[in-house]
């Protein structure tokens, strides 16, 4: 069981009166403390050219934002991206994301941990899972 989970909600079609979702889950029962949090989105077909979204760091609650939190109509909580209707940009939004993880486990142990990779498939209207 990973201690990290990626979970993205609605398409451009779900959403044209609402929103799209990039939520990093964590499972606290496998995490003592959390260090830092990041979700990032990889470039279309390479998994070497990613882009950081946004970063939670523990020391002092600070959130750091990139290129999306910029976006009018885009909300940033640790860590859940909400992404207005309006706003979304399909080209740019559309591809492989994932959460990354930096904390300390139940018996005090350092850890990084990754969520599997989740396409989000904004024109297709569907969400695909790889493994």
């Amino acid at each position: 069981m990973t201690p990290i989970s990626l979970k993205l909600s609605n398409t451009l079609t779900d959403c044209e009166n609402g929103y799209i979702e990039i939520r990093c889950i964590i499972d606290s029962a496998l995490v003592k403390e959390i260090i830092s949090v990041s979700v990032k989105r990889y470039n279309k077909g390479v998994l070497k050219g990613s882009t950081e979204l946004a970063e939670f760091f523990k020391e002092g609650g600070t959130l750091k934002d990139t290129e999306i939190a910029n976006r009018p109509g885009v909300s940033l909580s640790y860590l859940s991206i909400r992404i207005m209707g309006s706003e979304v940009k399909p080209l740019k939004d559309e591809g492989l994301y994932q959460c990354f993880l930096t904390a300390f486990d139940s018996n005090n142990g350092f850890m990084k941990a990754n969520s599997t990779l989740k396409i989000l498939n904004i024109t297709g209207n569907s969400i695909n899972h790889i493994t």
